[in-house]
C-alpha cells in the first residue's frame, strides 16, 4: 500500500470528513437560473466597502453620480523663440542696471517705447533708495532723494503708454514710501538739451533701437544710424564714472543692420582708458537683437 494512502487512513476518528457536493444536472431543455451578483455590484458602486452592511434599499437605489472633475487652470501661453531671446536680453541688461545704479541717480530711457524699461528703471531706483538711503538732499539743483527717471520718445503714443504703465504698476511693484521722480518727454533721443542735466551726472542711459513694438504700428518710424550715434555721443558726456549706457540693436527691419554696424563702430572707438565696451550677440538666431554694454570707468 502506498504511503499517502496509509496517511489518509491514519487520520484521528474525530476528524470530520467533508462529503463531495453533488451538483444536480439540469434536465434537457430546461435552463438553469444564474446566480445573482447584482447586489454586490450596487454596493460597491454606491461607495460601500466589502465589509460594510447593506441596507434593504441598497439594491433598489441608483448609484450616486461621480463628482465633477476639478477645473484645470489655463496654461500660460508659451513664448515664441524670439520672445524668449528678448526676455533673456532684458534680463541680462537688467542685471547690469541693478549693479550700476545708486540711490538718488538720474536715469534716462532714451527710447521708452511701451514703457517696460522705464518701469524697471523706476523700480530699481526705488529699491536702491530703500537699501541705501538717500544720497542727495533733494534741495536746489540736486536730484530728488529717490532719484529721477526721464522717459523720452519721439512718438506721443509711446510716451502716453509709458506713463499709463508706470503710474499703474509701480506702486504695486515697490512698497516704498519714496519713489523716483518721473518725467515724460515727447522728443527725439538725440535732444537731451533742456533736461537740466549736468555732465557726469547721469547713472544710466538705456536705448531700444528700431520701431515701436506692437501690432498696427507705423514701422516706417524708426531710429536711424546718424541720430542714434549723435545721441550716444551726447549720452557719453552725461554719464558719471561707474555709470552705464546700454543699447539693444534690432537688425530685422530696413536700416537696422546699418544702424547696428554704426553703433558698434562708434563704441569700438571709445577711449579704452575711460570706457569698457562689450557687445553681446546671439550667434544661432537670425536677426536677433544684440546688446551693447558701455561702462564709464574713469
Amino acid at each position: 500500500m502506498a504511503p499517502s494512502r496509509l496517511a489518509f487512513l491514519a487520520l484521528p476518528a474525530a476528524t470530520p470528513l467533508r462529503h463531495a457536493r453533488v451538483r444536480p444536472v439540469a434536465a434537457p431543455g430546461r435552463r438553469r437560473r444564474p446566480r445573482c451578483h447584482g447586489l454586490a455590484v450596487v454596493a460597491l458602486a454606491a461607495g460601500h466597502s466589502a465589509a460594510s452592511p447593506l441596507s434593504s434599499s441598497s439594491s433598489s437605489s441608483s448609484p450616486a453620480p461621480p463628482p465633477p472633475p476639478a477645473a484645470t487652470p489655463a496654461s500660460p501661453p508659451v513664448p515664441t523663440d524670439r520672445e524668449r531671446v528678448l526676455q533673456r536680453q532684458a534680463s541680462i541688461a537688467g542685471s547690469h542696471w541693478a549693479r550700476a545704479l545708486r540711490s538718488g541717480d538720474t536715469v534716462i530711457d532714451a527710447t521708452c517705447g511701451r514703457g517696460r524699461d522705464t518701469l524697471r528703471l523706476a523700480q530699481l531706483l526705488a529699491l536702491a533708495y530703500s537699501q541705501g538711503g538717500a544720497s542727495a538732499a533733494g534741495d536746489g539743483d540736486a536730484p530728488p532723494a529717490g532719484g529721477r527717471v526721464v522717459a523720452m520718445d519721439i512718438q506721443p503714443d509711446a510716451v502716453a503708454d509709458t506713463r499709463a504703465l508706470v503710474e499703474a504698476a509701480l506702486p504695486d511693484l515697490v512698497a516704498q514710501p519714496v519713489l523716483p521722480a518721473l518725467e515724460y518727454v515727447c522728443r527725439s533721443h538725440v535732444e537731451f538739451g533742456g533736461l537740466g542735466l549736468a555732465p557726469a551726472s547721469v547713472g544710466l542711459v538705456a536705448y531700444n533701437l528700431g520701431y515701436l513694438p506692437g501690432d498696427n504700428v507705423d514701422r516706417t518710424v524708426t531710429t536711424t544710424a546718424d541720430t542714434t550715434v549723435a545721441s550716444l555721443s551726447a549720452a557719453a558726456e552725461l554719464v558719471r564714472i561707474g555709470g552705464l549706457i546700454t543699447v539693444v540693436c534690432y537688425c530685422g527691419h530696413e536700416g537696422g543692420a546699418e544702424e547696428e554696424t554704426a553703433v558698434t563702430t562708434w563704441a569700438a572707438e571709445l577711449p579704452k582708458h575711460e570706457w569698457s565696451a562689450l557687445a553681446m550677440q546671439w550667434l544661432n538666431r537670425e536677426n536677433s537683437p544684440s546688446l551693447l554694454l558701455l561702462e564709464r570707468t574713469r
